[in-house]
């Protein structure tokens, strides 16, 4: 498990380090939507998105805790030839089920047309419970400060 998570922030950090040089836009945002009470995550239809073949070769969540963020879930990375396919305006395949109140971050890479481009994707989001019905929901405070 530690070399999956190692490997994931060696390419995280290449993707960035790389998108720095080229003065190129280091990440974009998801859409965060509340679904059979569970968050799911949504790459937004844009220019480059639309008419493009889109994989995904997995996400890693993070919750805020005791001051900072602690991942607590990756997918496990898988071969380059079994990336899950990515629809925009779609949930990403998300297996991770034990959501909780609190802070938290996704984060995950797409990469264009049999891997000739990718982008990182990311949102930021809180969670909290219905007092009433006990289902989770969406804070209205959306970004961490």
């Amino acid at each position: 498990m530690k070399y999956y998570i190692r490997t994931l922030f060696m390419v995280l950090a290449t993707v960035l380090l790389s998108s720095c040089l080229f003065h190129r836009q280091m990440s974009w945002l998801m859409e965060v939507e509340i679904v059979n009470n569970a968050p799911c995550f949504l790459i937004p239809a844009d220019v480059k998105t639309r008419n493009h073949h889109m994989s995904n070769n997995g996400l890693m969540i993070s919750k805020w805790v005791d001051g900072s963020y602690q991942t607590i879930w990756t997918a496990q990375i898988m071969g380059r030839k079994n990336h899950v396919s990515v629809i925009p305006g779609k949930c990403l395949v998300n297996d991770f089920d034990d959501w909780q109140e609190g802070q938290y971050t996704i984060d995950t890479g797409i990469w264009f047309d049999s891997e000739t481009d990718q982008r990182l994707y990311y949102a930021e989001f809180s969670l909290i419970r219905d007092p009433q019905t006990q289902q989770l929901k969406l804070s209205d405070q959306r970004r961490i400060k």
